[in-house]
């Protein structure tokens, strides 16, 4: 059994980016008849509960493997915990008789499961901020009418979404003055902003959502007023809104958390609050070249750049994947693609990493080159929107270069294919030394020389050993 299995999870793995859920073994004898199911979970008792014990003491060591050989997109179903609270003399009986999966009234009781981590797949994970009421969603009760209990199961789970880099935000209709964490599992400094005043919800959504710059398909609603979320939804259909009255809403921001990767290396709650202030920083009426420069260089800007290594290829795709405005290709990729061009030597994976006098802004720049004897092929090069304007990108192309150099590569190959979004990148190739040879396709002579870096920029390039 534990072959075929193993077999199995090393197919699917390799396979397929999505997350994958598998079952550990609860053992359930099925039987039509109760008596009969009696006695052969007797008869069976010591040589099930030692397959079981073996199967459920491997599987949990060999996902946490295969996760650490590649991504962790491997996740165990617990079957036996679900078997637990039914019974196990419930769970066997049949519902029909067939040699399909989970004939018995055990499919029943996982189908619940089944239908969360769906939903939480299909229509969570990908999400980036909840927005949430305050008053009889995260605390029993109105706090301006007085005491408050606070949901700390709830508060809790939004606490572990932040810690896996989910961003929160208040949109409640009340008087900032009376609002408070006294005694609760959250405080202010979870939040990234907060609409709070007596004005419409929808309007406070605008406001947060001007302020964060993201899509509103990337948002999730959480209140316990039906007309609040009919309204939201009316006015933001993209919006996801939840219940917060309904148990399975919390359940499944529980089960969100639990799929999502830690980040310990980014806080992004942390990081949206710093890119306020630099906002605030980096005035936009300043025009002049000079001026803008100087700007730049009291920011203390810093690029540091580096080979990707394996515990960073998913965040290479996840990057890829996601960015639009500056995707020189509009690339999409794989897991698998990537992996193959890191174990590749013909190719590099650059990452750039930003920060300056305000914090670490992370990883915001992805690089990909193949290389020939004679030429680097420029694959997917992006570049986050909140470094735009700060010439992180020529910092990591002038790397390219380099390497290209070192390599005895004579010519640079970029191409640039329109987009709906990326068309005001069209012109890097040009800025950055590249002729352009036809509609899409660029060239650059390594023997031409580099060009200049902002001069506002330090750039600081790690090397393998």
């Amino acid at each position: 059994m534990w072959e075929d299995a193993r077999g199995t999870i090393d197919v699917l793995a390799d396979l397929f980016d999505c997350p994958i859920h598998v079952h550990n073994s609860s053992a359930v004898v099925r039987e039509d008849s109760p008596a009969k199911r009696l006695v052969k979970a007797k008869a069976t008792a010591r040589i099930r509960a030692l397959g079981r014990s073996k199967i459920n003491t491997m599987l949990p060591a060999y996902l946490n493997k295969k996760n650490t050989e590649s991504f962790r997109h491997l996740f165990l179903f617990d079957e036996v915990a679900i078997v637990g609270r039914f019974g196990e003399m419930d769970a066997g009986a049949y519902l029909y008789k067939t040699k399909l999966q989970h004939p018995a009234v055990l499919g029943q009781f996982f189908s619940e499961r089944y239908v969360d981590l769906i939903y939480t797949n299909a229509l969570l994970l990908k999400k980036k901020v909840v927005v949430c009421d305050l008053d009889n969603t995260l605390w029993d009760g109105v706090i301006g009418e007085g005491g408050v209990k606070h949901f700390h199961e709830r508060q809790q789970a939004l606490k572990s979404l932040k810690a896996k880099g989910v961003v929160l935000a208040i949109n409640s209709k009340n008087d900032p003055a009376n609002v408070h964490w006294r005694d609760g599992t959250l405080s202010d400094d979870d939040f990234v902003c907060s609409a709070i005043s007596w004005e419409p919800k929808v309007h406070g959504m605008q406001r947060i959502q001007a302020g964060l710059n993201m899509k509103i398909k990337d948002y999730v609603f959480v209140d316990d007023r039906a007309d609040e979320r009919e309204l939201m939804h009316q006015v933001y259909p993209e919006m996801l809104c939840l219940d917060a009255t309904e148990e399975r809403t919390w359940k499944r921001i529980g089960t969100w958390a639990e799929l999502l990767d830690d980040d310990p290396d980014m806080d992004r709650t942390l990081m949206y609050k710093q890119r306020e202030v630099r906002k605030a920083f980096v005035k936009e009426d300043v025009s002049s070249p000079a001026e803008r420069a100087a700007l730049y260089r009291s920011l203390d800007l810093r690029l540091t750049i580096q080979n990707a290594k394996s515990g960073d290829l998913k965040r290479v795709a996840e990057l890829i994947n996601r960015t639009n405005q500056f995707n020189l290709e509009g690339s999409r990729t794989t897991i698998r693609e990537v992996t193959n061009w890191h174990e590749s030597s013909d190719h590099v994976i650059l990452l750039g990493q930003s920060a300056d006098r305000f914090g670490d802004m992370g990883t915001t720049c992805v690089a990909v080159a193949e290389c020939t004897p004679t030429e680097m092929r420029i694959l997917p090069f992006v570049l986050s929107c909140r470094v735009f304007g700060f010439g992180i990108e020529y910092g990591v192309m002038n790397h390219l270069r380099e390497i290209a150099r070192q390599r005895g590569v004579q010519r640079m190959i970029g191409r640039y294919k329109a987009t709906p979004q990326n068309t005001p990148r069209k012109d890097f190739f040009l800025s950055s030394g590249f002729l352009q040879v036809d509609d899409e396709v660029w060239s650059s002579d390594t023997a031409a020389g580099s060009f200049s870096t902002p001069e506002w920029l330090k750039v600081n390039v790690i090397v393998d050993n």
